[in-house]
């Protein structure tokens, strides 16, 4: 009998090891150069990081655990007296995941133990690629004065940008199945794109894919376009203006009014500005009118920013960053973005940006005569 109850609880033993090991990931590192920083796992929800768990690299080794609800990227952050950086892992939570490296060098991680984060890192290599590609197309377009150059940089990013758009597509119905994918289509392809362009690729997902967070944040994200489409009315809101006075957008019907989102943080809005600035003293008044809406969060900088650029129009904020109520209405998750409305108040046009704004808004007023 005594052996009996030996073997039961060396059984029950085994069992609940085996229960806690299956409960969460788990990470263990052997790298160079990183003893004494923080590092943490994180998920990020809603704009803020959440940690997971919090180590400090000693011996060159660190451990980190944690527990999620379903297959979601993470994030490795590296912290230092400079900030931190981060690597981004896509895992499950049956994860044994080893890391190997040196911790000061930007792309020096080899993550082993996760066929999730094997695999969005094959899809992130080739990615970035393209991203550079443009990075260096847009660098030169900004240092080039030449017109004719700087229309046929032009033409190079929208093809590479094209084929970038195109490989995202492809790896996502080729891992349809995979969680990877609706975390693709959210965060590398939605950015710009209208209901009409998401919808089917979502329906593709949805038939082969229906338990993931992030088609939850897709179908909530083709709600809001939907309701924002060219040809839909432009949802109503009340925000305080720089005076601290409440603003109706309804007050502005009667005009073809631009809606620019922006911050005084964004360097491509800034660089916008003075685009925006020459449409409005060319057109602005009785017939067209500019509001802005700020994602800042420091009033001084935000109103800074305005005198600085010279933006004589109207501007709005609730001075909530990424969180900005317009913004969340809007659907808003990457600026500089705009919409502009006819005098009744409907959406006719988004995201037009430079002389494709300016030419818009001309042909709009010369057809009032």
């Amino acid at each position: 009998m005594r052996n009996f109850f030996i073997l039961y609880f060396a059984f029950l033993i085994s069992i609940s090891c085996t229960q806690q090991h299956n409960e969460g990931f788990s990470i263990s590192a052997q790298v160079e150069n990183g003893d004494n920083k923080i590092v943490k796992i994180s998920a990020r929800e809603d704009g803020q990081w959440i940690d997971l768990d919090t180590a400090i690299v000693s011996n060159g080794k660190f451990n980190l655990n944690g527990n999620i609800e379903e297959p979601q990227m993470l994030y490795l952050r590296i912290i230092d007296e400079s900030g931190f950086r981060y690597v981004p892992i896509f895992s499950d939570n049956t994860n044994q995941i080893t890391i190997e490296g040196d911790l000061s060098l930007e792309d020096d991680m080899e993550i082993l133990g996760s066929d999730l984060a094997e695999l969005y890192n094959q899809f992130n290599d080739q990615y970035q690629i393209e991203t550079e590609a443009l990075n260096a197309l847009y660098e030169m377009l900004d240092t080039s004065n030449d017109e004719e150059i700087k229309d046929s940089l032009m033409m190079l990013i929208e093809q590479v940008d094209e084929s970038g758009d195109a490989y995202i597509l492809s790896f996502v119905r080729e891992h349809a199945e995979s969680p990877i994918a609706p975390f693709v289509l959210l965060r590398e392809y939605s950015y710009g794109k209208e209901y009409d362009e998401l919808k089917p690729i979502y329906d593709e997902l949805v038939s082969k894919n229906n338990d993931s967070k992030y088609l939850e944040d897709l179908n909530e994200k083709l709600a809001k376009l939907k309701t924002t489409a060219v040809g839909e009315p432009a949802p109503n809101f009340i925000q305080t203006d720089v005076e601290g006075e409440d603003l109706d957008i309804n007050s502005l019907k009667g005009k073809y009014v631009l809606i620019d989102f922006w911050a005084s943080w964004c360097k491509p809005c800034r660089k916008e500005n003075p685009n925006v600035v020459a449409l409005y003293e060319e057109v602005g008044g009785d017939d067209f009118e500019i509001l802005g809406v700020s994602l800042d969060k420091n009033e001084s900088a935000w109103k800074k920013a305005i005198e600085e650029d010279g933006l004589e129009w109207l501007h709005v904020s609730d001075l909530k960053a990424w969180k900005n109520e317009v913004a969340q209405l809007y659907g808003v998750s990457a600026i500089p973005q705009t919409f502009l409305l006819d005098k009744d108040g409907i959406i006719i046009a988004k995201n037009l940006t430079g002389e494709k704004l300016k030419n818009k808004v001309r042909e709009l007023l010369a057809a009032e005569g």
